[in-house]
């Protein structure tokens, strides 16, 4: 987003963003968009509100996706 000159705050505004800027367009598949929005609510509820670890699944999902996305994004940037 740094390409297209997008600046933000807050990791919510980035993944709204990626959703506008790359999965609507077609630029990056949607999955990748809906992947970071379960992505962002794992994470808030690991961080404030689950008083017990993550499931080993849920995490070994994410970083499933994790390297999904990066594979992706490194395929973007070299076009």
């Amino acid at each position: 987003m740094l390409r297209k000159g997008l600046h933000f705050s807050s990791h919510s505004a980035v993944i709204t963003s990626f959703g506008k800027e790359y999965a609507k367009t077609g630029e990056l598949g949607p999955q990748y968009h809906q992947n970071l929005i379960k992505a962002q609510s794992i994470r808030q509820i690991s961080d404030y509100g689950y008083d017990e670890p993550l499931p080993v699944d849920d995490v070994k999902e994410v970083i499933r996706w994790a390297k999904e996305f990066y594979q992706a994004i490194e395929t973007y940037l070299k076009k």
